[in-house]
């Protein structure tokens, strides 16, 4: 798997690096790299969902009508999530790019627009068990909802182990 990333950054250094200043040279390569890592992300990010799809399948055994209810719920949810994990990785990203220097006023900038982030987390996820109990029983809305909080705890642990304090 490594050597695409390799090829991938050899093929373009070859094809744009030679018609430029050094310093045109780092910035391209820069821009390539965050180029990749952004898409590299965005691929990782798009393999857990579908991972996270199939737990969940998996975990329910929804009857066919309660399945026919219960995907578009757990779509449109999904695509709210989608919303709110976009700005916490900008987030973050500021966050990253600002650690080393970060004044007083851009840390309590921060501070707020995480405690945003984590309310809408929570509003949206009581808003999903509220149409969860439209079409699962309590015990399958709960046993989601549980399941739901164990990943998300997961993946919050990897996250965290990555941002530098």
């Amino acid at each position: 798997m490594k050597f695409i990333p390799s090829t991938f950054l050899f093929l373009f250094l070859c094809t744009t690096l030679s018609a430029q200043t050094p310093e045109e040279a780092i910035q391209a390569y820069n821009n390539a790299l965050q180029a990749f890592d952004s898409a590299a992300q965005q691929l990782q990010r798009a393999n857990l969902r579908a991972q996270k799809k199939e737990i969940v399948k998996k975990a329910l055994s929804l009857s066919s009508d309660q399945s026919e209810a219960f995907w578009p719920i757990y779509d449109k949810y999904e695509a709210e999530v989608i919303k709110i994990n976009d700005a916490r990785v900008v987030l973050i990203t500021d966050y990253v790019n600002h650690h080393a220097d970060l004044s007083a006023e851009k840390a309590t900038e921060l501070i707020n627009r995480v405690m945003q982030v984590q309310m809408q987390r929570q509003e949206l996820k009581r808003s999903y068990v509220k149409d969860l109990g439209k079409v699962l029983s309590a015990k399958q809305a709960l046993r989601l909802l549980l399941l739901e909080n164990q990943i998300d705890v997961q993946i919050d642990a990897q996250i965290a182990a990555q941002i530098p304090l």
